[in-house]
């Protein structure tokens, strides 16, 4: 009596695992994508920072501080009145001087929170990679592979050059090795290659 169930071939099986890479790269794309856009939204509010920034700096500009005229102020006499005139362009020089420096001040402050993130993203990122040191020695000192039984196939496959998978596919198909010839393939011996 034949089994109900019968054994999956090589060709199922490869198929299987075939669909589970396929998987597995369409979610790690899936992810790819997710961070994208999250990046593109993160530059587009970074620009619309930078425009904001530029329109008020181009207000500024074009809307000179309010000075009072030396006019305005009642003198008593003629040398005084030079003498506030004089006082008046020191402080109009000194609140334009003011101006740019305030204006320095806020680019060094933008460059300051800019520069801070990238540190605490280097520092996430560092982190990150010692949490998988540590992972990975552990799992040395206690004798198994590190990442488990899964993680060491999908870097193996990983590892093969995309060349060599597309050169290899052929064969698999058949379920041939190289220098070996197929299954119930005929008049094939490999020595032409």
């Amino acid at each position: 009596m034949a089994p109900l169930l019968a054994e999956p071939g090589p060709g199922v099986r490869a198929l299987a695992e075939e669909r589970a890479r396929i998987e597995s790269d369409t979610e790690a794309l899936r992810e790819t994508e997710s961070n994208l856009k999250a990046y593109e939204k993160r530059l587009r509010k970074m620009q619309e920072e930078i425009d904001a920034t530029m329109r008020r700096r181009r207000a500024e500009a074009a809307a000179p501080a309010p000075v009072r005229a030396p006019e305005a102020t009642a003198v008593p006499s003629a040398e005084s009145s030079d003498a506030l005139r004089t006082q008046w362009d020191k402080l109009s020089r000194a609140r334009e001087l003011l101006e740019l420096e305030q204006a320095h001040l806020r680019g060094d402050r933008i460059a300051l929170r800019d520069e801070t993130a990238v540190v605490r993203r280097r520092a996430q990122a560092a982190a990150e990679r010692e949490a998988r040191v540590a992972e990975r020695e552990g799992a040395l000192l206690a004798g198994r592979p590190p990442g488990g039984p899964e993680t060491a196939a999908r870097e193996s496959a990983e590892s093969v050059p995309m060349l060599a998978k597309i050169a290899m596919a052929p064969l698999a198909a058949t379920g041939a090795q190289p220098g070996r010839p197929a299954e119930g393939v005929s008049g094939f011996d490999g020595a032409g290659l």
